[in-house]
């Protein structure tokens, strides 16, 4: 079983020194475990940050708020959620109170594209304006989506996209083109995928060097400083 260690040497060899980082047992296993591991591991290791896995079953306030504040003690900067896997819906009657609260603390959100549906991702987005969400795209190409994030992009200033699965040629690129770079995450699925894949979209596209630097480090340092109660 690797360990944060071994991880951590790994990303260096791929010269990422600084990273939001999830633990697999909070999405496969259990979320208050995994999590936990998460903290322990990080805790001592300046330059990366958390990415927690959050459930409806938090959301009983004010015992929600006071998790929330002893997971952004511990270092987390993102929540990840994952609807379809853990059984609920990202619908307003669900999800919409602990999404209230994330909010109030700009705190960005991720979901897989393969665990809700589209078009709760643009209620989401249209209904907390000021909620950071993050697609990330896993296990499926985003490339034959493109149809539908083109428009989130276009309509919701919220609205981000990791990168590591927009493999189309120059599609990348086209984004930037289009919309600019600052709501586009660097992202890499490691260590399930090798980093060198969305590293060589971001250095060898047609790009600005201040567009590479948004997609590479600025723009998930703007959301992480933006945290109320964050660094």
């Amino acid at each position: 079983m690797a360990t944060f260690k071994d991880t951590r040497r790994l990303l260096n060899r791929y010269g990422i020194r600084r990273a939001t980082v999830a633990h697999a047992a909070a999405r496969d296993y259990d979320p208050r475990i995994g999590n936990q591991l998460l903290l322990d591991a990080i805790r001592d290791e300046p330059g990366f940050w958390g990415a927690a896995v959050l459930i409806p079953g938090d959301d009983k306030m004010p015992k929600f708020r006071r998790h929330l504040a002893a997971l952004m003690a511990g270092k987390v900067r993102l929540l990840r959620i994952f609807p379809r896997s853990h059984d609920f819906l990202l619908s307003e009657w669900c999800a919409g109170p602990w999404l209230e609260v994330l909010e109030e603390l700009h705190m960005p959100v991720a979901v897989w594209h393969t665990e809700t549906a589209w078009e709760d991702v643009a209620t989401v987005c249209r209904t907390h304006p000021r909620l950071p969400v993050i697609v990330e795209g896993p296990n499926r190409k985003l490339l034959c989506h493109n149809r539908v994030y083109y428009r989130l992009l276009e309509r919701f200033a919220n609205f981000h996209l990791e990168i590591h699965n927009l493999v189309g040629y120059l599609g990348l690129d086209d984004v930037v083109r289009s919309f600019g770079s600052q709501r586009l995450i660097f992202g890499t699925y490691f260590p399930q995928q090798d980093p060198n894949v969305p590293m060589t979209l971001v250095t060898r596209g047609e790009l600005s060097v201040t567009d590479r630097q948004n997609i590479a480090f600025r723009n998930m340092e703007r959301l992480i400083q933006a945290v109320n109660g964050g660094p």
